[in-house]
């Protein structure tokens, strides 16, 4: 005869619910399934969802999942940073040509991904 499930009740601010011994919550993120214990879920809730087992099952998302957001984040912000890089030498290339055309092309992209005028910005980051 297979062992059946334990569960207990608790008490949160939105009702009471039957957990699980052990609860399988699902990351809103990845859709992965993490096991946890019910006492370790009932302290997690109490302190970062509010006491809210309904905030818990919409919002939770996995240590691994929040850690992959803060890589893609990161690629983006060293992406951007490259772009800068990128415009602000073609910017100073064009003012050594004396090429207007393209210190307003190279100006006008600037603004339109990092909404500051590239000049401002070159006096405030090389202020002598």
């Amino acid at each position: 005869m297979p062992k059946q499930k334990k569960f207990i009740n608790y008490t949160f601010n939105d009702g009471v619910h039957q957990i699980p011994a052990t609860y399988n919550a699902t990351c809103t993120v990845s859709g992965e399934k993490t096991a946890f214990y019910h006492k370790h879920l009932i302290k997690l809730i109490e302190s970062k969802y509010k006491n809210n087992f309904k905030l818990f099952v919409d919002t939770f998302v996995s240590s691994s999942a929040r850690k992959e957001e803060q890589i893609l984040q990161d690629q983006d912000t060293y992406r951007l940073n490259m772009y800068a890089y990128y415009l602000i030498i073609c910017y100073n290339e064009a003012v050594k040509k004396n090429d207007d055309y393209s210190k307003f092309v190279c100006s006008e992209r600037f603004e339109k991904h990092f909404k500051k005028n590239i000049i401002n910005h070159l006096n405030d980051t090389y202020k002598a």
